[in-house]
């Protein structure tokens, strides 16, 4: 949930007026992927594996850890592969990927006319958007607020259709899947939900971006939530 708080808060950071929207949308992008791999992997924690089994399994994808991980919980739950949502989380990462791994790649553009800093022209390349689910850009250089508003509704909205829709977990059982955990030896965890969480949830909802819930987050300042492990 750092990463999912770092994603939101870039996304508004981006949302402001300022020179930096290009940097602020690709971090908030970014760590939207960052986000979905850490909770795909918070889920693989859960299921109690041993190491090596672990290891195996981390070299699948993010959206087959998701899958594992319905396949070994639940008899009839799975992913819709076309679904929507699926095809977005698919093409996010995908996106990401291309971030993460350059090439060279050709860019195409035109000088401003009559536009001149100091001794040079101007010149504004085109924004490469092929159309796909996303409708994101290929290119990180042309990422603006609205490609990382779209990132983070992508990954919201799968959390609701993988946690809530599919696997139709409880809010609060959500909140011990993918907060940072701290385990005692009497048998009780404590999940940390720290203000940073709580401040990126208050920002989807005045964003209009949270239609519905996928954990529990306290409506007041708050470290730590008490939960005890039967309750997980």
């Amino acid at each position: 949930m750092e990463l999912f708080s770092s994603a939101v808060l870039f996304l508004q950071m981006s949302l402001e007026e300022n020179e930096n929207e290009n940097l602020f949308a690709r971090e908030s992008l970014i760590n939207c992927v960052f986000a979905l791999e850490a909770s795909a992997n918070c889920l693989l924690d859960t299921l109690n594996l041993s190491k090596k089994f672990h290891d195996d399994l981390d070299k699948l994808t993010t959206i087959n850890k998701f899958e594992f991980y319905l396949n070994t919980k639940f008899i009839n739950a799975k992913i819709d592969r076309g679904n929507t949502i699926i095809q977005k989380v698919e093409e996010l990462i995908n996106i990401r990927n291309r971030f993460v791994h350059p090439k060279l790649v050709r860019i195409n553009g035109d000088y401003i006319e009559g536009v001149v800093d100091g001794n040079n022209k101007i010149y504004k390349a085109r924004r490469i958007n092929k159309k796909t689910a996303t409708n994101i850009s290929t290119l990180s250089t042309d990422w603006m607020s609205f490609d990382a508003k779209s990132a983070v509704q992508i990954i919201v909205d799968f959390y609701v259709y993988y946690f809530i829709d599919i696997c139709k977990y409880k809010l609060n059982h959500v909140s011990g899947i993918l907060c940072t955990k701290n385990r005692f030896f009497d048998n009780t965890a404590d999940w940390i939900i720290s203000n940073e969480l709580i401040t990126a949830f208050k920002v989807l909802n005045d964003l209009n971006m949270l239609k519905r819930s996928f954990m529990e987050i306290p409506n007041e300042e708050c470290d730590i939530i008490f939960i005890t492990e039967d309750e997980v």
